[in-house]
């Protein structure tokens, strides 16, 4: 530390007297030498000794004292914090040995660094792996944590002594946090209460090695390729060697393989695949990165790790959760008359098990009493002459609309016509179809009920062309007519689109559901075979936020909106403006299957993000041991109001076979939502299943849903130190970054740093050594100038 000087008799009388003295000690002394004869030099240079050693005692009777500030012994605590993870038990290419071994040797209880410290401080040691640990000693570390929660101990140790005096973190880690992110939040808020001194170690070299990064799954609802999987590596020492992506699913079979070649000087490398899973639902897969001779042994870990030669095997693999929403989904279809239209629309979902087609047709309109001559005394329709006596139902008056059900689920359903109800239509439809039916057909409350449906249900409509569609159909001035993406305003004469060609638009190539092929000109080449259209709905303008996906041109060259789509409160709604879809399944039995498909992808697109009454979500926080799990259940009741008389029990399957089944509470923030916490730390897969009852006991819906944890990938996501996050800790927090062999001169300087509690030891310069030997050196001087010179 340094020191500060000051004058004990600076004050007083006491300077007075020393100038008087120096003054008469002056005179005497030149007095003294006057007469005596000789070399000028000597003579000089003896009255400079004696001058100097004149005010050198003047200047000890001033009394200067040296104070200076240093730490008090036992006051203050030093900090060891030591990485005990995985990742340090990996062996250095370079030495052949683990690369904790230069942490746990310097660690060693009679390091004579640590006794030095112990002289002045009091030494706190601890270890951290997924957790903070207090330990006694830190030369027995095990290295076999699957996490670094680096983040999480500083955080715990500055909470547990928050109110202590700590002079200094001493951080021995290779720097590889799994909990990084927050380590780099913490110190972008925070303020540090004490120097953090990290000490790099970890692995110098990694000849062989083949790491998972990142693994990101999108999930699409066309057919061909529900879910595309995107694999990013990292490769060293691999140039030129073929590596194979494999997925299994939950039994270990494998779904896809996927091989490549790394270029001679490759170091990272990008796998795209897609694969179908075989169930819908939660479904987990294994994906594993190895090299083509290695992928016969995946279901022999000693092999495995024989055959690959890396580093590590733990960062090849991760676990993947993938939730294919599963059905059956109800889709309620309204027409105004039969057409061939519902007709390949049904064909072309009865194959999917995940879409069910509910109809409502009208096969005539109303009609007044006396426009049929039905038989004497008959009062029903005589269009259903003949119909059992067992279906009173469809027997419908002469002043009613003549209505047929369609796969509907009892006698009850559509039994009045269209819903009336939020129960009757929110609750058992995901998506309206309106195909061909004019906006007289329902009542003011039935199309205000159709806006809640999309706007509030968060359900999806779509209109399909037809002569009473769209602004012949008189929808301008309705619910309908404000939800659809299209303008319904008249635009006068116009002439009929003929011979109108279908085509993608720039939105439309983007959207994985509006394509039926794999690449770009098989598709071109498949719409050029497609049939023209002669029923085309001209709209004037689509709306601020919609989206054309496809268009037709008809002869004369002009473009037509033909699929547009937009989001609408919480739903969203869809306009296909051409009538005669029907057209294209008449061409070839190539064409039928491709319309039957682009049919079934619309329907998945129309459900697939619809809320259900029963809801769960996961909120899966990093916590370093373990992840922070927040299942969460919206109930909802018939007319998908919050409802929050339910009881709501949650399950979760845990990788080992164990079960945790717990009741999740209602939530203070909303209504409706009920939670619950949980903690999860061992790798694999989890599955979470909500079961909700109402008041009375009866299941009312239930939700399932899951994740996987990889936290031995994340610890080995890197192998080498990671230098610059270590070195921006210590720049923030004051310290320095140092090596293991740097330990002893750390320990030396320690007491340099200011510290929390220090002490002020004050020691007058006569009592240093140096002072009296100066003051023998000058008189010794003087004495041997006088013997050489002959004086007295």
């Amino acid at each position: 530390m340094a020191e500060e000087w000051f004058w004990q008799s600076a004050n007083g009388s006491w300077p007075r007297i020393a100038v008087a003295l120096s003054v008469v000690g002056l005179a005497v002394l030149w007095i003294s030498y006057r007469g005596m004869t000789g070399r000028t030099w000597r003579r000089e240079a003896a009255i400079l000794c004696k001058v100097l050693v004149f005010a050198l005692l003047l200047l000890m009777l001033l009394e200067p004292m040296a104070m200076t500030r240093v730490p008090k012994p036992g006051q203050n605590d030093v900090l060891i914090l030591a990485d005990d993870s995985a990742s340090l038990a990996l062996v250095d290419s370079a030495t052949g040995k683990p690369a904790g071994d230069p942490v746990k040797s310097a660690l060693h209880r009679d390091a004579a660094w640590i006794k030095d410290v112990e002289k002045t401080f009091r030494v706190h040691t601890y270890s951290f792996d997924d957790r903070l640990h207090e330990r006694t000693q830190l030369d027995d570390l095990k290295l076999q944590g699957m996490r670094s929660a680096l983040a999480d101990s500083l955080h715990n140790l500055q909470q547990r002594y928050q109110r202590q005096p700590v002079a200094a973190v001493l951080l021995l880690t290779d720097g590889n946090a799994t909990d990084a992110a927050k380590l780099e939040e913490m110190m972008a808020t925070s303020k540090p209460t004490a120097p953090i001194f990290p000490v790099v170690t970890g692995v110098r070299e990694v000849k062989s090695d083949l790491a998972l990064k990142q693994v990101d799954v999108t999930q699409t609802p066309f057919e061909d390729s529900p879910v595309a999987l995107t694999a990013k590596i990292a490769a060293v020492g691999l140039g030129g060697t073929g590596i194979s992506l494999v997925i299994q699913d939950e039994a270990g079979k494998v779904v896809k393989t996927e091989k490549h070649k790394l270029a001679d000087t490759q170091t990272e490398h990008t796998f795209q695949t897609r694969f179908r899973p075989e169930k819908m639902g939660i479904s987990f897969f294994k994906v594993s990165v190895v090299k083509d001779q290695a992928v016969a042994h995946l279901a022999d870990a000693a092999k495995l790790k024989e055959t690959s030669a890396e580093a590590t095997m733990e960062n090849n693999q991760r676990f993947l959760a993938i939730d294919r929403r599963n059905g059956p989904y109800r889709v309620l279809y309204v027409s105004g008359r039969p057409n061939w239209e519902y007709k390949f629309l049904r064909r072309s979902l009865e194959p999917d098990n995940e879409v069910k087609l509910a109809a409502l047709i009208r096969m005539a309109k109303r009609e007044p009493k006396f426009q049929w001559r039905g038989r004497e005394g008959e009062t029903s329709n005589p269009l259903f002459r003949g119909f059992k006596s067992n279906e009173p139902e469809e027997a419908q008056r002469y002043d009613q609309p003549v209505l047929k059900r369609l796969n509907v689920m009892d006698a009850s359903e559509l039994a009045d016509g269209f819903p009336k109800t939020p129960e009757e239509l929110f609750g058992k439809f995901r998506a309206v179809v309106l195909d061909d039916v004019e906006a007289d057909f329902f009542t003011r409350e039935q199309l205000d009920l159709l806006e809640r449906f999309v706007s509030v249900r968060g359900g999806s409509l779509v209109m399909l062309g037809g002569q009473e569609s769209f602004r012949l159909g008189g929808y301008e001035h309705t619910p309908v007519g404000r939800m659809l993406p299209v303008y319904l305003d008249r635009a006068g004469q116009v002439a009929p689109a003929e011979e109108a060609r279908f085509t993608l638009t720039r939105e439309g190539w983007l959207e994985p559901w509006m394509r039926l092929r794999n690449t770009e000109p098989e598709e071109e080449s498949r719409m050029a075979t497609m049939p023209a259209f002669y029923s085309v709905n001209q709209s004037t303008a689509i709306k601020p936020g919609a989206s054309i996906l496809a268009a037709v041109t008809d002869a004369q060259r002009k473009s037509h909106p033909a699929w547009v789509v937009q989001r609408y409160g919480n739903g969203r709604v869809a306009a296909v403006t051409v009538g005669d879809i029907w057209r294209w399944g008449l061409n070839d039995p190539a064409s039928q299957a491709d319309m039957a498909k682009s049919w079934r992808q619309l329907f998945r697109w129309l459900v697939v993000d619809v809320p259900d009454r029963v809801e769960i979500q996961l909120n899966i926080t990093p916590s370093g041991s373990h992840e922070l799990v927040k299942p969460q259940v919206r109930v909802r009741d018939l007319a998908f109001r919050p409802q929050d008389d339910a009881t709501v029990g949650i399950e979760i399957q845990e990788p080992d076979g164990g079960c945790i089944a717990q009741g999740a509470e209602p939530a203070v923030t909303e209504a409706g939502l009920f939670e619950m916490s949980t903690h999860a730390g061992a790798q694999g897969v989890y599955r979470v299943k909500a079961t909700v009852k109402d008041s009375a006991g009866a299941v009312i819906g239930e939700s399932a849903s899951g994740w996987a944890l990889n936290p031995a990938a994340e610890e080995f996501a890197s192998l080498l130190p990671n230098r610059p996050l270590l070195e921006r800790l210590a720049a923030w927090s004051g310290g320095r970054v140092i090596a293991v062999d740097e330990l002893g001169s750390w320990a030396d300087g320690l007491s340099e740093i200011k510290m929390p509690v220090m002490e002020t030891r004050t020691e007058p310069l006569w009592h240093r050594w140096w002072v009296l030997a100066l003051l023998v050196a000058l008189l010794g001087t003087e004495w041997w100038l006088r013997r050489r010179q002959g004086w007295r």
